[in-house]
């Protein structure tokens, strides 16, 4: 089979891995690749040449709206995603896909906590590995754990997840699709294979409504956790905070239902859970101050959770780099916040916000310095992507905690 893997990152790599072995292997991306027996292609040859090919296994670093993915659509006689081809080459092995705008890697991590108290277990997709690497690295997994983008889903066509779980849906990656209503559908196209039964949290996606659904099997009764009416889990033991964490932790129980978990192994998974880095983490504690690192929050909707989940006054909240989604100018603040603008899009932000603006997290912390400002909460979450300023969010949240460490310890 003739073979053509567009984008040569992460997720092209680990498709080259899995496939490298009888088949004939080319590769496009922007950077030359030098590989024994494989083709390479940039976009100036692609073009010129028009090779055709059995199969295109297309990056989620490759948007659907270039150029160079619809020409190799044409040319293709399938053109599918790294995921699609994970999907492709697992045997009895279950998979969990979990999509959505936002808490994907909470839910996920949390997941992780609980089904490991019972199956081998493997995390993968957006958050990190990819799945056709996960394939070949974890012979043993039982149960893989995905990660799943909207990108990842435009190009899928068999894919089954064993359960599909959606945190929710709000405008995002507006600056990558030609409209909120495609953004919408890629999501969609998760349940093209799947019977209700499968799907956690369709209620939450905004797709339809579901008047006779059955009584949930978990509820939350604002202390306590309450399983089949008959087994209790106190809510205080688990390691997360805030409204929407109270949905990621009813949906991680009623997938671990359906898995066979008994009600201890699902206790004392999410009594195990350690709350994801960056991810409205506590990073600085004392008696007058607390400091949250949410360096994860690339949206709005991220950016409401935080101020809605730490409301300990006065606070000083920190947004900016890329702003791309839509709402900002609906969030609601306390009349006696302080609001720190910085990054590429400060002047955009500062027509919704009323804040200060500054180019970097540097001036940001040299300003509360100069504010006097250790009383309260200071909350990172920026609502915006890293990219102008750094490689990626981790990245941005490393170098917080680093200004934390020289001001505040």
């Amino acid at each position: 089979m003739k073979v053509l893997i567009l984008g040569f990152k992460k997720s092209g790599k680990a498709a080259y891995e899995l496939l490298k072995n009888g088949n004939e292997i080319a590769v496009y991306d922007e950077e030359k690749i030098t590989l024994p027996g494989v083709e390479y292609y940039d976009k100036r040859r692609l073009k010129d040449e028009l090779p055709l090919f059995d199969l295109c296994v297309r990056s989620p670093g490759i948007k659907a709206t270039d150029e160079i993915y619809e020409i190799c659509r044409l040319l293709s006689r399938e053109v599918i995603s790294e995921i699609e081809l994970g999907f492709r080459y697992l045997k009895n092995q279950k998979l969990i896909a979990v999509s959505g705008t936002n808490g994907k890697t909470t839910l996920v991590k949390l997941l992780e906590s609980i089904l490991k108290t019972t199956y081998q277990t493997t995390v993968c997709g957006n958050i990190g590995t990819p799945l056709c690497e996960a394939l070949i690295e974890n012979k043993d997994t039982e149960i893989f754990i995905v990660e799943v983008s909207s990108f990842q889903l435009e190009d899928i066509y068999q894919f089954r997840p064993t359960i599909l779980i959606y945190t929710n849906l709000t405008p995002n990656h507006l600056d990558s699709v030609v409209s909120y209503a495609y953004y919408r559908a890629s999501k969609k196209r998760a349940m093209l294979n799947l019977e209700r039964s499968q799907i956690i949290g369709l209620e939450d996606m905004g797709f339809e409504t579901l008047p006779n659904e059955e009584k949930s099997r978990v509820i939350f009764n604002g202390t306590n956790f309450i399983i089949d009416e008959k087994y209790t889990i106190d809510a205080t033991m688990i390691a997360l905070r805030g409204a929407h964490n109270i949905k990621h932790i009813i949906k991680a129980i009623k997938c671990a239902l359906a898995l066979g978990i008994t009600y201890q192994n699902i206790e004392k998974g999410l009594k195990a859970f350690i709350p994801v880095p960056f991810r409205e983490e506590i990073v600085y504690q004392s008696d007058a101050l607390t400091i949250v690192n949410d360096s994860k929050s690339t949206s709005c909707d991220a950016l409401k959770a935080a101020i809605n989940t730490f409301t300990k006054g006065p606070r000083a909240i920190i947004v900016g780099g890329i702003y791309k989604s839509g709402g900002i100018e609906n969030l609601k603040f306390n009349d006696d916040d302080k609001i720190f603008i910085y990054g590429r899009d400060q002047r955009l932000l500062s027509q919704y916000l009323k804040g200060e603006m500054f180019d970097d997290l540097d001036e940001v912390f040299e300003r509360l310095q100069e504010l006097g400002f250790n009383h309260g909460t200071i909350l990172f979450s920026p609502g915006c992507s890293s990219f102008d300023q750094y490689s990626s969010y981790k990245k941005r949240g490393e170098h917080f905690n680093q200004l934390v460490k020289v001001y505040y310890e």
